[in-house]
């Protein structure tokens, strides 16, 4: 049998609108949709430091992924490997809980987010 690991965050799912949002919020910004994940991480960094976007992605990750995305192929991908019957194993390298914030398991969420859209 077929196995595969694909890695969830950044790869199978984009949270650039959720970065965007919080980033926008948090500091009162209007970053447009023409930024992705990095390009907001490079802003928050040189304009408010390192543990500003620490505090910015443990919100994003802990929370209910509402603003998270499935990226453009990633479903058609699936159904090949259904049909293939490869066993399809999700790895995500983020830590479980936050640096800072609220001790909120980050893994859940996406587990859920990750069943509910059928995957």
């Amino acid at each position: 049998m077929m196995r595969i690991g694909i890695d969830i965050d950044n790869t199978v799912l984009s949270y650039d609108d959720a970065f965007r949002k919080v980033a926008n919020s948090l500091f009162e910004l209007n970053l447009g949709t023409d930024l992705g994940k990095e390009d907001i991480k490079r802003l928050i960094v040189a304009t408010h430091g390192e543990a500003a976007w620490t505090k910015v992605q443990g919100m994003v990750y802990s929370s209910v992924p509402r603003d998270v995305s499935v990226k453009e192929g990633f479903s058609d991908f699936i159904v090949q490997a259904r049909v293939a019957e490869a066993e399809v194993s999700y790895v995500s390298h983020k830590t479980k809980f936050a640096i800072s914030g609220p001790k909120i398991n980050m893994r859940v969420p996406v587990k859920h987010f990750m069943k509910d859209k059928g995957f």
